[in-house]
């Protein structure tokens, strides 16, 4: 089944934390009492007689920006491979811990310490684990299972989800992607990989039991399905997009959010890895590259509310969950006011880094946050590549990524975020650049990069 010199292997190693950590994702704490079911990182090695990739999904929340680059300086040195070869994807679930960020307590040091290990260890497995292989691709949609989670309302306001069956309800301010993607390896005599990728957030269940949410549902039941399979997920652009549909109930069947919602969810998502999977197109593989570059970001800055920030954010500190407003309570959310306490003294600005690898013609493209759908539609329609597959919380952690009309709504994610209105415009620009940077090599040979990548050994 020889592919040029390709070689693709996988791992999957346990990181499930143990009781009592923090798990992140709300406004509030919450410590873990009891596991729903383990986490899990995966990883997958690209590997040809000149370059090796190492694509890794782990079941965190996200992992901050010094953590992320720690732990890629760990691999890196432990395969001998670049740092920028190193793509280290969150699937953001929440319902586990997110590395770098203590929300109470102390945290579990021991832990993060530990995670660096069984991610180097997982590294080098897949690495080991590389065999001949020919690649596919195929991509397809999964209907209501992505939602827009912001809404015109008819009193003129935009709300972040209004309620199901709210009769305010006039219409989403956007449309999700519902696209569905699948890289397949299909190597002889062992288990062929499945790389999935579709955006949506991972927070069905809530509460304080540890899960990877949807995603694990998602790998077991392809697994479980097809049987000599090992697959791989990565989350989309989600930063918009949940898996609240606002549409009246119908029946009593109807259950939308939950445990049991989170395995409807898995296995729906894995029903549309099994339409397309059995139609995939073979590509010419033989090529591998990665490169990232880190751009500046402008930051949320405005603070001509802080004073009003200072006093909702005492009441909330003071009375937590059961912080309830008073007519004297200045109008502005508690998100907001963080946002504003956070950036009080700047900076002006910040950097994040932008993460592609590219294998054949399908490339991958990560941003350390969450990014918002729409800016996803933008880098895929320029995209060079024959398929384009982008990740959320990848290479590390930051914040939402609104596009510019989310921030005349006022909505969570706008007013939480820490980018200021308008620069989606150059993360999107930023990224078709990086990216389309990748071409294959007979195409670098005869036309300029359009864009000067530097190593970040850092």
């Amino acid at each position: 089944m020889e592919n040029g010199n390709l070689k693709v292997g996988f791992a999957r190693v346990c990181i499930t934390p143990p009781l009592g950590i923090n798990i992140s994702g709300y406004f509030y704490p919450r410590i873990a009492k009891g596991v729903l079911d383990d986490l899990y990182a995966n990883a997958v090695s690209f590997v040809n007689s000149q370059k090796t990739v190492v694509l890794i999904s782990v079941d965190l929340l996200y992992i901050t920006d010094d953590f992320a680059n720690s732990y890629r300086r760990k691999i890196s040195e432990k395969l001998n491979i670049s740092i920028d070869a190193v793509f280290l994807s969150a699937t953001h679930t929440h319902t586990g811990p997110t590395l770098g960020i203590r929300e109470t307590g102390d945290g579990m040091p021991i832990y993060d310490e530990y995670l660096g290990e069984l991610l180097c260890n997982c590294a080098q497995m897949a690495l080991d684990d590389a065999k001949a292989a020919k690649l596919s691709y195929s991509s397809g949609t999964v209907e209501n299972i992505a939602f827009v989670r912001a809404y015109h309302m008819k009193d003129g306001s935009v709300k972040t989800n209004p309620g199901i069956g709210n009769p305010d309800i006039v219409r989403p301010v956007s449309e999700p992607h519902k696209g569905m993607y699948l890289l397949k390896a299909e190597r002889d005599n062992t288990d062929d990989i499945y790389i999935v990728n579709f955006g949506v957030h991972p927070d069905t269940i809530s509460g304080d039991y540890i899960s990877a949410d949807w995603c694990g549902i998602l790998r077991n039941t392809v697994e479980n399905a097809l049987g000599t399979v090992k697959c791989a997920f990565f989350t989309g652009f989600q930063g918009d997009l949940n898996h609240f549909d606002v549409s009246p109930i119908k029946g009593e069947w109807d259950i939308r959010h939950g445990y049991e919602f989170t395995k409807y969810m898995g296995m729906a998502l894995a029903g549309g890895v099994l339409q397309i999977c059995g139609k995939t197109k073979p590509f010419e593989s033989k090529d591998i590259d990665f490169a990232t570059k880190k751009i500046s970001i402008r930051t949320n800055k405005a603070n001509d509310k802080l004073e009003d920030a200072k006093k909702v954010l005492e009441l909330y500190r003071k009375y937590g969950e059961s912080f309830e407003r008073r007519e004297d309570t200045p109008n502005i959310s508690v998100p907001e006011a963080l946002r504003i306490e956070r950036l009080e003294n700047g900076p002006e600005s910040f950097e994040i880094l932008l993460s592609a690898v590219k294998i054949g013609d399908v490339v991958f493209g990560g941003i350390p946050g969450e990014p918002f759908n729409d800016i996803g539609k933008r880098i895929r329609e320029r995209s060079k590549h024959k398929m384009t597959l982008l990740c959320c919380c990848t290479n590390g952690g930051n914040t939402y990524f609104p596009t510019s009309d989310a921030y005349d709504g006022g909505i969570y994610e706008a007013v939480s975020s820490n980018v200021k209105k308008g620069e989606d415009f150059v993360i999107a620009d930023e990224m078709v650049k990086l990216i389309n940077s990748l071409e294959n090599d007979s195409k670098v040979s005869k036309q300029k990069v359009s864009v000067k990548i530097k190593n970040q050994e850092e």
